[in-house]
């Protein structure tokens, strides 16, 4: 009895080794040569700097699609930053919000929000980057291009000073 108690303590030991030594055991042939930095890299590039290349030659994919891609992924950027620091903000502040991310992610042309008003119907808002263009040299009397204040934190920070007024 003490030698099967022993056997399966053995047996037990190897088969958790092999569950802890991950993929390196059994490695699957399939994906032995995938780079999954060059996939993130091209991700990134894709959706912040509008440079479909890497992406499309990595996954085959077509320019509309990661195009499409480029929204999917900023949004679930904005969703999750929102989540993680418990942000619920008005519609006042995801306006004065949308100014700083058209001026921040260059291939960005609309910000597009929801939430929900009191009785649980969801209203939606855009504000694309001619409509900001516009408001901030009209109603702010601003004098530079949207996407210039991107520059520095402090024209940054000037943008989010100037849209709060």
């Amino acid at each position: 009895m003490t030698a099967l108690k022993g056997l399966a303590a053995l047996l037990l030991a190897a088969l958790m080794c092999i569950g802890f030594s991950g993929c390196d055991i059994l490695p699957s042939e399939e994906f032995n040569d995938y780079d999954v930095s060059a996939y993130i890299q091209a991700l990134l590039d894709s959706s912040y700097h509008d440079d479909h290349r890497a992406f499309i030659a990595r996954i085959q994919a077509t320019e509309d699609s990661a195009k499409a891609n480029n929204t999917t992924t900023v949004e679930n950027a904005a969703v999750n930053f929102c989540n993680t620091y418990s942000l619920s903000p008005d519609d006042q502040q995801m306006e004065r919000l949308a100014y700083q991310l058209l001026a921040l992610v260059g291939n960005l042309e609309q910000v597009r929000w929801t939430y929900p008003q009191y009785g649980g119907q969801q209203v939606s808002r855009v504000l694309t980057l001619s409509q900001a263009e516009y408001r901030l040299s009209t109603y702010f009397s601003a004098e530079q291009d949207l996407k210039s204040y991107a520059q520095s934190p402090a024209t940054l920070e000037q943008l989010r000073q100037t849209v709060s007024a």
